[in-house]
């Protein structure tokens, strides 16, 4: 049986961090080394942790650089097969997840495995997305990433391609999954739904900075053939979603877009 490492990085997450610990324990896969690394929250968080510390395999509580460091200090210290993050205020979509997962890695020797997640619409709309399809190394190029809140990775490969790039806001996993595609390691996909993940971070609202910084990181991967032609779809997309808002039809036209893509979760 093999084990599977879920990091959780949290900084002042009393509202979530206990419904994340809680979708951790009553997975059915029992294998599981759970890693919370605290940036020294000062609110109630460590408190609610500690009340599953008999169950909780490796907890840090300390300061640290932002969330791709606390992220690598996770790596540092996971000793299972797999590795997988999931946020302080994400959830696992249920009790089955991380033996799916496993399954599927024992069938053949696959650098990452990748499935699917349900959203909280971006706009502030009450509808959950579903986010569930195969993404293309064609795709990543021109700036499709994996969702990280899907993705499993062999522990080895980070000591192979390296960890999260600490320098970069909010694209270093998308800068890793590049690596994955450069360094040619073996991914597959999986058609089942890994997580429930907010949408409230600074990757939802930080603006145009944030299509410059993948911009960059493209370039830097795979070159201005990739680069450009998506800096250029920002320009547009960022342009477009700015007037929607100013005239307050962006979560209506987003609602209604989603619709005809078949991907609003049924209750």
């Amino acid at each position: 049986m093999i084990k599977i490492s879920v990091i959780t990085v949290v900084f002042n997450g009393e509202e979530t961090i206990e419904a994340t610990i809680q979708s951790v324990l009553s997975q059915r896969y029992k294998n599981i080394e759970y890693i919370i690394i605290d940036g020294g929250s000062v609110d109630g968080t460590r408190a609610i942790i500690l009340k599953y510390k008999g169950r909780i395999a490796k907890y840090v509580s300390e300061k640290d650089n932002g969330i791709y460091d606390a992220m690598n200090k996770g790596i540092k210290i996971a000793t299972g097969d797999l590795v997988y993050f999931l946020n302080s205020d994400d959830v696992l979509y249920d009790t089955d997840v991380i033996k799916k997962v496993s399954e599927k890695f024992q069938t053949e020797k696959w650098d990452y495995i990748y499935g699917g997640v349900v959203c909280r619409n971006i706009f502030g709309s009450k509808q959950n997305n579903i986010f569930l399809k195969k993404i293309t190394e064609s795709s990543i190029k021109r700036g499709q990433n994996i969702p990280h809140q899907s993705l499993f990775v062999k522990r080895d490969v980070f000591d192979e391609i390296g960890v999260f790039k600490c320098n970069l806001k909010v694209n270093a996993d998308y800068d890793f999954e590049c690596r994955l595609v450069k360094a040619s390691k073996k991914g597959v996909f999986i058609k089942y739904l890994i997580s429930y993940y907010s949408q409230d971070g600074y990757s939802s609202k930080g603006g145009f900075d944030l299509y410059k910084e993948k911009t960059s990181v493209i370039k830097e991967n795979f070159g201005l053939f990739y680069a450009l032609p998506y800096l250029l779809f920002g320009v547009v997309k960022y342009s477009v979603v700015y007037i929607l808002k100013k005239l307050g039809m962006a979560g209506l036209v987003s609602n209604m877009m989603n619709k005809m893509r078949g991907s609003v979760l049924k209750n």
